[in-house]
Formats: structure tokens, sequence, C-alpha cells
């Protein structure tokens, strides 16, 4: 059902959507970040900025991109990063 919900909501109906598949939250692990990555998904494809810093820093005086970058290991791996 996801291809022809997405292409309604894209060709014949013109609206932001956001599909959220059962499988992803059939087991309820994790909801909260599911739920929190829906927000951010419908802020964006409505126009909003998902994210933004307030105060920045005097040393960025002309328009700056700031990237993150995050690195996760089982902690049984035993993993240098």
């Amino acid at each position: 059902m996801y291809t022809p919900i997405k292409q309604g909501c894209i060709n014949k109906y013109p609206i932001p959507s956001q599909v959220i598949l059962f499988d992803t939250i059939k087991n309820g692990k994790g909801l909260r970040s599911i739920c929190n990555k829906l927000c951010v998904q419908i802020v964006s494809k409505t126009g909003g900025v998902p994210w933004g810093i307030s105060d920045i820093p005097p040393a960025f005086t002309k328009p700056t991109m700031i990237i993150g970058y995050d690195i996760f290991h089982k902690k049984s791996e035993q993993k240098p990063s």
C-alpha cells in the first residue's frame, strides 16, 4: 500500500505526507524515537526548519553549515572509534 498512498498524495492530491510501515512500529520498541522522527519529517515537508541554532557564536559572521557525525558500536564488538 505504500506506493499507491505516496503516489496519490503526490500526484492526485498534492499534499505533504509521511507513511509509517506497520513493521516499523509493531513491536512498540523505540516508539518515542519513531514519533520524534515522524514529527521532524512533517515539519520539514510543510516548509518548517527541523533544527536550528538559536545562539550562534560570534565566530560565525558568514552563513555557515555545521555538520555532525555519529559513530555507533555495539558494546559486545569492542571496536575503537
